[in-house]
């Protein structure tokens, strides 16, 4: 076995493996890496490069190593237990047929990702902490595979996750982005709701029993002795002569007085600043890699990848944008009346997938070219379309209330209830939620956790 050490090294290697010291272009079976000064630089190097992606690699240098690190290697080297998983990795990696010639270099870097898991037989997809990220989370081995900066791989977690290939394990965080640029690099601050200013001062809200006035403590303090502003008699005995009711407080720039200041958001990031009511909540995520995951990594391709092609007629948007867009309608109802309506498309899509991995691409993907043609039939082109799975479809309909979508409706089901396959289509669903009309309670999430109980 030839292993290729970055870096300089102290400990002697097993006798069975000839070593090399690390080049540019230099490949090896294994890469070991000993002192360096940016151990993460070589690993998403070495991830991030197809020839070296899948090949195990293992530090010298073993501590302290943190979680981040520790999902982009195989382990910290011990000698011949390394080098005997270092050889199955090998044997797996080596039983796999070539990628499919027809994936864009995108894909390929995807399908390598799910070739990386399986090969380890790894099943988590773990998020990870990283104040470089916009969202303050990033996948490592992801980013590494796809060459991209920290955090810009989420949208392909989604996708991915949309698509079947990996399914949720558990909920991590939620996380506050900016509305705008969706970045997590945002300040929450409390502003005068009278005059906006940022000169806010807490302080004790006084109340003279005698007179019945009210007021900050600043306009009874007069040098070291507490008057009345308003009767001007002195205020001896706290429980006697006045009361401390509560605490306020006091706009330095305008002597405004609130019990609650307006709290708004700042964006360190767009310099833009918004209300409390428009922040955003991005959900971060732990996966588990699928059975279609796995077959992709074992069939060299993604397997819905012929689906995803008809799709495109659709000109369908992704999961995250269309959620921003759902929640701006609902906002310029509030505001301006104008209505809207949801439609919400289904399948049972655990069956869906089911007959998927029964009959395989084609058979869905002409059912499913039907069903686009009548699609397209129906919705004006300034209707706004999302695939959230395999099984279900949201088309935003703007300016349309209710009873306009009810015609969308019934026509749409009507046409797509009649297709005729031989492949057991499980039965369609057609929901609209409108504004006016449920859609002004609910959140997107809340609609599709109805569409799944």
């Amino acid at each position: 076995m030839k292993a290729v050490i970055v870096g300089s090294i102290s400990p002697s290697i097993h006798q069975d493996i000839r070593t090399i010291t690390f080049k540019e272009g230099e490949q090896g079976d294994i890469y070991l890496i000993g002192e360096t000064e940016d151990i993460l630089s070589v690993l998403l190097k070495l991830r991030g490069d197809p020839k070296t992606a899948l090949n195990p690699v293992y530090l010298l240098e073993n501590e302290n190593i943190d979680e981040y690190i520790q999902d982009l290697i195989d382990g910290p080297w011990q000698d011949e237990k390394s080098l005997k998983k270092a050889e199955k990795i090998l044997t797996r990696i080596r039983s796999l047929p070539a990628l499919s010639e027809h994936l864009a270099e995108s894909e390929k870097r995807l399908v390598t990702f799910f070739r990386f898991l399986w090969s380890r037989e790894r099943e988590e997809v773990k998020a990870y902490p990283d104040s470089d990220s916009r969202v303050g989370y990033t996948y490592p081995l992801l980013r590494a595979c796809l060459k991209l900066k920290a955090g810009d791989e989420i949208d392909y977690i989604e996708q991915l996750s949309s698509q079947g290939l990996i399914r949720e394990k558990k909920l991590v965080n939620r996380i506050p982005v900016c509305p705008n640029d969706h970045t997590y690099q945002i300040i929450f601050r409390e502003t005068c709701p009278n005059c906006g200013s940022l000169k806010l001062q807490e302080t004790d809200l006084y109340y003279h029993f005698d007179c019945g006035y009210v007021g900050p403590k600043e306009e009874f303090t007069e040098e070291d002795i507490l008057r009345c502003p308003k009767c001007q008699r002195r205020l001896r005995h706290l429980g006697e002569d006045y009361e401390i009711p509560n605490n306020v407080f006091l706009c330095r720039d305008c002597q405004h007085t609130t019990e609650e200041p307006k709290i708004e958001i700042f964006c360190l990031h767009c310099k833009k600043t918004y209300g409390i009511e428009s922040l955003v909540f991005y959900e971060i995520k732990d996966y588990l890699i699928s059975a279609l995951g796995i077959e992709t990594a074992q069939e060299g391709r993604l397997p819905l990848r012929g689906i995803e092609e008809i799709f495109d007629k659709l000109n369908l948007i992704k999961w995250n944008v269309f959620k921003f867009i759902f929640d701006w309608e609902k906002n310029r109802f509030k505001r301006y009346k104008q209505p809207f309506s949801l439609l919400l498309i289904s399948w049972d899509n655990e069956k869906i997938e089911e007959i998927f991995e029964e009959y395989g691409t084609s058979k869905i993907k002409q059912y499913f070219e039907e069903v686009i043609v009548f699609l397209k039939q129906n919705l004006r082109t300034t209707d706004i379309g999302c695939r959230y799975n395999l099984g279900t479809f949201l088309f935003l309909l703007p300016n349309t209330p209710g009873e306009n979508a009810k015609i969308v409706q019934n026509r749409l089901f009507k046409d797509i209830s009649k297709i005729e396959t031989d492949i057991p289509i499980p039965p369609l669903k057609i929901e609209i939620y409108s504004c006016p009309g449920e859609a002004e309670k609910l959140t997107i999430e809340e609609i599709i956790t109805a569409e799944y109980d």
